[in-house]
């Protein structure tokens, strides 16, 4: 067989030198093709593989935590190569196995590729044979789960899903891997087992050794449940011991002692089990007290299309203060580099027994506290209302690292939840309302903001509307989400292209459709380019088929923030078409606007929103919002004029934001106003 696609082999490592060089070997030993790359990602803490021998191969650092889901991201990132295979340093691979992946090729809409894990032939003793005849890491029975799902001790992935979903989910320690396959499924890219593609498994050889590997199987189970309810069964360890205890005093009473071993075994992996299911999955850092610190509070961390929580942390921390993190859950589509060296603590995290341990904590320490919660809470929509037990965990770690402020983004259900457990500690919080939470579903808004110690809004426009729901609108300042100058700008001459960019999800509110209609009035050269993903895309590719504008207007899907840099330094002009959706849900001031203000890119964008406080003549255009035809118009103004004319506008652009909407400046005034 000819194969077409490259291939990336991605190999996270925790070892000594000796299962150093063994690994070297085996992926020495794989047939490759020119475009194949072999990635060891190492994860120990000094390096040691590089040590090792390392000719053919390329080796990363992976080791900004011990976890091998972070390995994998750090190698699949190095990686160029059509497809990812993941294998694990304990797998022997056969030679061909790249070969026995891809023949037949997959079809166009098969993401992941799973091969059978067997046990390797030869390994003397109990345990390797309880770990075969227990079928430990078993592929078969996990592709044909609902939602299906497989080990990455043996798996292919498209590099291109790999990415879509924002890889492997990093802070945890087992169950990533089937948690990796479902978000893949939710977009669409189909498992298919490929029996051919086998490698051998090492199996534990130490009683020690199968209980920890138990206990984090567990942990993992647990942790996946609470992400996903109802996505991997739950194990019946009592009966489990019981049976195991049962079967081994029969097969001894019949004298057959190597059964009854193993029946041991399955008791002592159901009693490691039973201690795992308590035990948290996480590989997060323990906190130390730090009264300085400032947490910052979200739903979701970190969010690709929310950059400016991520550049208000950095600026932030640039400016000397220690941040951490607190979310309800991590996203579907992850960016993963964007936490990395940052203590960031998620509420779905955290098992029963941690809730039941951070509840008696705060009944013990905060009795009365803990009841006006249980009576308060009543005032916060349901939908937004977790039990006492969810959040004292949180409570627990405010009380316990001393810190000083709780500033959240987003009026909605980590706004409720900093609130909560903010009272019962004793920190002060404000919150950051954006758009959607404000505009279209402002569940008990008056009430959260009532509670803060003060309201940011990222525009006048916003704040306004807010300062109407309060009995004390003083409390309303504008906090603009800056941008970093340094990292945003224009690093190659204008192109004169006549590329019109557009970045945000593909939503109503960013209109986008009538950014289409307005590519159809425009000249032929004009080419348009949409960078986002979102709900909307089926219908805007088929308004672009209708109107026969397919080599002129691309969608590009999600774009991560380098990826946007590099779009606009390539663009002639920025349009923001912003609209008010029919469900009321609208941008603030979009950030990308100011980005490309920053980048010397003229924006033309819609009299709506907050757009008015950013785009001026004298460096862009406004127009009426729904209005395609002047939309056109506009883009088609500022494409006309000369190159070094629409050079200047950028560069008024570049002074205007540098003088009002700097990241570092807009970070200071933060911490002034917590300080007041």
């Amino acid at each position: 067989m000819r194969r077409l696609e490259t291939v990336s082999v991605v190999v996270p490592f925790v070892g000594d030198a000796e299962a150093g060089r063994a690994v070297a070997a085996r992926l020495r030993g794989l047939h490759t093709v020119p475009g194949d790359e072999l990635i060891v990602a190492d994860n120990t803490p000094d390096g040691a593989f590089a040590q090792v021998a390392p000719e053919g191969l390329d080796v990363v650092r992976a080791d900004a935590e011990r976890s091998s889901y972070h390995a994998r991201n750090v190698g699949a990132a190095r990686a160029r190569g059509d497809w990812l295979l993941f294998l694990d340093a304990d797998c022997i691979p056969p030679a061909d196995l790249i070969d026995r992946y891809l023949d037949p090729p997959p079809a166009a809409d098969v993401a992941i590729l799973a091969g059978p894990i067997a046990p390797a032939p030869g390994q003397a003793g109990l345990l390797p044979e309880w770990a075969a005849t227990r079928e430990i890491l078993s592929q078969e029975r996990s592709v044909e789960r609902d939602p299906p799902g497989a080990a990455t001790a043996n798996l292919m992935v498209r590099r291109a899903a790999w990415a879509e979903v924002g890889g492997f989910l990093e802070g945890i320690r087992s169950g990533g891997d089937y948690e990796f396959c479902w978000r893949v499924g939710d977009r669409g890219g189909r498992l298919q087992p490929r029996p051919a593609a086998r490698v051998e498994h090492l199996h534990r050889t130490t009683l020690r050794g199968v209980a920890r590997q138990m206990a984090r199987y567990a942990a993992g189970n647990s942790w996946q449940r609470r992400r996903r309810p109802g996505s991997s069964p739950r194990r019946r360890n009592a009966v489990q011991l019981l049976r195991a205890a049962g079967g081994a005093g029969f097969f001894l009473l019949t004298l057959r002692p190597r059964r009854a071993a193993l029946k041991l075994v399955d008791g002592a992996a159901a009693g490691a089990q039973a201690v795992g299911g308590l035990l948290q999955n996480t590989v997060a850092p323990r906190l130390g007290p730090a009264p300085g610190r400032i947490v910052v509070a979200t739903d979701r961390f970190p969010v690709l299309s929310e950059t400016f929580v991520r550049g208000e942390i950095a600026a932030l921390r640039a400016l000397g203060r220690q941040v951490r993190v607190e979310a309800v859950e991590r996203p579907a589509a992850p960016v993963a580099e964007a936490a990395r060296g940052m203590d960031v603590r998620y509420l779905e995290d955290e098992n029963a027994g941690a809730r039941a341990e951070a509840l008696l904590w705060v009944v013990a320490r905060h009795p009365l506290r803990a009841l006006r919660d249980l009576l308060d809470r009543r005032r916060f929509d349901p939908a937004e209302r977790m039990p006492l037990s969810a959040i004292a965990p949180m409570a627990r770690r405010l009380a316990r690292g001393g810190e000083r402020h709780i500033h959240v983004h987003f009026a909605a259900l980590a706004a409720v939840n900093a609130l909560r457990a903010g009272a019962i500690a004793g920190v002060p919080v404000s919150i950051a309302a954006h758009g959607h939470e404000v505009f279209a579903t402002p569940r008990a808004l008056p009430e959260k903001l009532g509670r803060a110690m003060f309201v940011a809004a990222p525009c006048e426009y916003t704040a306004r509307h807010l300062r109407g729901l309060l009995d004390r609108p003083a409390r309303v300042e504008v906090v603009v989400m800056g941008v970093d100058t340094d990292r945003f700008r224009r690093r190659t001459p204008h192109p004169g292209s006549n590329t019109v960019v557009a970045v945000g999800r593909l939503v109503e509110k960013k209109g986008f459709a009538d950014l289409v209609a307005a590519a159809a009035e425009l000249p032929g050269e004009v080419r348009v380019l949409i960078a986002g993903d979102g709900p909307l895309r089926a219908e805007l590719e088929a308004r672009i088929t209708r109107a026969e504008l397919g080599e002129r207007v691309e969608l590009l899907g999600a774009r991560n923030a380098d990826e946007v840099r590099e779009l606009l330094d390539a663009a002639d002009l920025m349009a923001v078409p912003c609209v008010v959706a029919v469900d009321g849900d609208r941008d603030a001031m979009p950030v990308v606007a100011k980005e490309a203000l920053a980048m010397e890119v003229p924006v033309v964008g819609t009299d709506e929103v907050g757009l008015p406080e950013v785009i001026e003549p004298a460096w862009g255009r406004l127009v009426p919002p729904r209005d395609p035809a002047a939309l056109a118009v506009a883009i088609g103004e500022l494409l006309d004029l000369p190159p070094e004319e629409r050079a200047a506008m950028g560069a008024a652009g570049r002074r205007f934001v540098i003088g009002r909407f700097d990241q570092r400046a807009q970070a200071e005034r933060l911490l002034a106003l917590i300080a007041s």
